[in-house]
């Protein structure tokens, strides 16, 4: 009896899809062991009266997501909610269209399935995937497990597939967790289990932007309509002791593809407030050791964690896609980016600061980023056969439409929603080096 005809044999079928989201994309819960009542939401920090927020009711809801210096949560009972990432907040889409857009592939027969892996993104990138304790839809990052919640659904819709595999789709972070997950399942299940990753807006080498988040809280503040929700220096207190917000910040390899623009270090030092750093880095911040010692030097941040931020860049930025799995990346540029801080002296305004120069900083931009990854991090991995890239041009977009867009809601540009669509339909013809 002949075997029957196999319906994949045209390249007609198109893979399940994992989505990664990025960091503060996923909602936190509490449960009872935070304190409170089982299922309060604390993040992201709203739906609060107008009068609980004037009081800090999201400053305290922030506090209880503190980690200690060990990088582990303060409060083990944290979790996530399986497929509860943030479509919309405040009014504005982050990842609406993109949810809407994989219904539709499922709805129309395109794909068997697709999950959006909910993660607590403040954890290590070992964490993610080794822990993860899913428990009635709720997600546990804190718990080890032998079923960890990422590869356990990698591992499911790769079941469920028409092809076998999975196309990871991922955004900022989730590319991190993406390259930290095929390297931790090896080259062979890598294989068997993806066909494509797509790495949207992904600091894979870092974001310049981290060092002022992680030394004052900068950009790092929620407010609505005017009304603060979340204050600089308790999201300051929080990345302190995250390690998410260490291993964003500029690798070795960040640091050396910058090299030559001279006008745009990490970090730039000038006047006697700053003669201590003038002195022992030089005018700008060159290496990761300088890096490190200034940043160590200058707060109470973490060396243990300095340290994993060192492993992970070590491990992943030269990470390069087993043979067979096609690597896409999209940088999205054309909007200022923060491509270092300034810290500098300004000039005394009485005798008491002529005497005690005052010590002040400010990010410097440029254009080429999506307002918060560097063009040079997001397409890290050089072209070649697996790897592609790709650049999305964010003023155009503005000048055509009126409307703003940057790294956080990169998905609701309906160019790269039809991009990606068309990478999952295997029906695009990839080349290097392409615009979207």
């Amino acid at each position: 009896k002949p075997a029957p005809p196999n319906p994949c044999a045209s390249g007609a079928c198109a893979s399940n899809v994992l989505f990664l989201p990025g960091i503060e994309a996923s909602r936190l819960y509490a449960g009872v062991g935070c304190g409170g009542t089982d299922g309060e939401k604390l993040w992201e920090p709203l739906g609060e009266s107008i009068v609980r927020i004037l009081r800090g009711a999201g400053n305290e809801k922030v506090r209880k997501l503190f980690l200690n210096s060990a990088g582990e949560s303060v409060c083990n009972d944290i979790y996530a909610k399986e497929g509860d990432i943030i479509g919309t907040v405040g009014g504005s889409s982050i990842y609406q269209s993109f949810i809407d857009g994989m219904d539709g592939l499922v709805s129309d027969g395109t794909i068997n399935g697709w999950k959006a892996a909910a993660y607590d993104w403040r954890l290590s990138l070992a964490d993610l995937l080794n822990k993860g304790t899913e428990r009635g839809g709720k997600i546990f990052y804190g718990e080890a497990t032998s079923t960890p919640y990422i590869k356990q659904t990698l591992r499911t819709l790769a079941a469920s597939s028409k092809t076998g595999k999975v196309t990871l789709v991922t955004h900022s972070n989730g590319g991190l967790v993406a390259k930290a997950l095929l390297n931790q399942l090896g080259n062979e299940t890598s294989k068997s289990l993806v066909d494509k990753v797509v790495m949207v807006g992904v600091p894979q080498s870092g974001a310049p932007i981290a060092v002022g988040a992680l030394l004052y809280g900068y950009d790092q503040g929620i407010s609505f309509h005017g009304i603060p929700i979340l204050h600089s220096d308790i999201a300051r207190s929080l990345a302190e002791n995250s390690p998410m917000a260490y291993h964003l910040l500029p690798s070795e390899d960040y640091l050396e593809s910058t090299a030559g623009d001279a006008a745009h270090p990490v970090a730039r030092f000038a006047g006697t407030a700053y003669a201590r750093e003038l002195s022992a880095y030089g005018a700008t911040i060159a290496n990761r050791v300088a890096l490190e010692n200034f940043l160590l030097a200058s707060t109470t941040l973490s060396a243990p964690l300095i340290s994993y931020a060192n492993n992970q860049h070590a491990a992943l930025d030269f990470w390069t896609p087993p043979e067979g799995i096609e690597v896409i990346q999209v940088a999205g540029w054309g909007v200022d980016t923060v491509a270092g801080i300034d810290f500098y002296t300004p000039p005394p305004v009485s005798v008491a600061s002529a005497l005690e120069p005052i010590r002040a900083y400010r990010p410097f931009f440029i254009e080429d980023g999506d307002g918060t990854v560097p063009v040079p991090s997001a397409l890290m991995m050089a072209s070649s056969t697996d790897v592609k890239r790709y650049w999305l041009n964010l003023d155009s977009y503005f000048r055509a439409t009126s409307i703003k867009r940057n790294h956080k809601n990169l998905f609701e540009i309906p160019s790269l929603e039809d991009f990606i669509k068309n990478i999952i339909k295997i029906i695009v013809k990839l080349t290097n080096d392409q615009k979207i």
